[in-house]
């Protein structure tokens, strides 16, 4: 699969329990994509797709992976 916010290549690797995407990405790390964002994400922009997994990033813990959700978009 590719990377839905850079299109590099990426991995999908989402747990089966997870209403979502997990993505795992050479560029951009590993991520989670929020059901309700996933179907939005590909219809933006590079920049900002980029934008939103910066702010995800931003407020990700030490402890958990960023999560792109529609409150990042």
């Amino acid at each position: 699969m590719d990377c839905p916010v850079c299109l590099a290549a990426g991995e999908n690797v989402t747990p089966t329990d997870y209403q979502g995407l997990v993505v795992r990405c050479l560029r951009c790390g590993v991520y989670r994509i929020m059901k309700n964002a996933v179907g939005v994400l590909p219809t933006l922009k590079l920049e900002k797709r980029l934008e939103a997994l910066k702010k995800a990033k931003r407020f990700a813990s030490s402890r958990t992976w960023p999560t792109i959700s529609k409150a990042c978009l």
